[in-house]
Formats: C-alpha cells, structure tokens, sequence
C-alpha cells in the first residue's frame, strides 16, 4: 500500500506532465500557424494579435481554478 507521500509524488508527476504535453501542444500550434501564415504570405500584424489572444486564453485555462465558488459563500462560511 503507498503512503500519502507518494500518492502526493504521483499526482505532482502526473500533473507536471500533463502541464507539459499542454506547452508542447502550445508551441506547435503556433508555430503551425505562423508557418503557415508566412507561407502565405500574411504579416504577423494582421493575425499577430488573434494568435496571441489565444495562447493567453490556453494559459490562463491552465491556471485559473476549474472550479470557483461564489463570493458569497466564502463570506457566510
């Protein structure tokens, strides 16, 4: 039977690389894109801002909490 150190140790591992393969997949989209886009012929100004719109949103996905409580209910507790 594993003790609570190693359930914390595997959970800590599990979710480093989970975190991991999320920045990997990242970086691939955008350099994806922009190589795309460069094929193309398309500036980084005109999709530039779209692009990085995006990679903040998949950031702060990643860490804001996945579930929140209400304002309220911290106060009445």
């Amino acid at each position: 039977m594993e003790n609570n150190n190693d359930k914390d140790r595997n959970n800590f591992v599990d979710m480093l690389y989970g975190n991991a393969y999320y920045a990997l997949a990242i970086i691939v989209v955008s350099v994806s894109i922009t190589t795309i886009f460069n094929f193309f012929g398309v500036e980084f100004e005109y999709y530039g801002v779209y692009l990085l719109f995006f990679i903040g949103l998949a950031i702060l996905s990643q860490i804001l909490p996945k579930y929140k409580t209400s304002a309220l209910q911290r106060i009445s507790k």
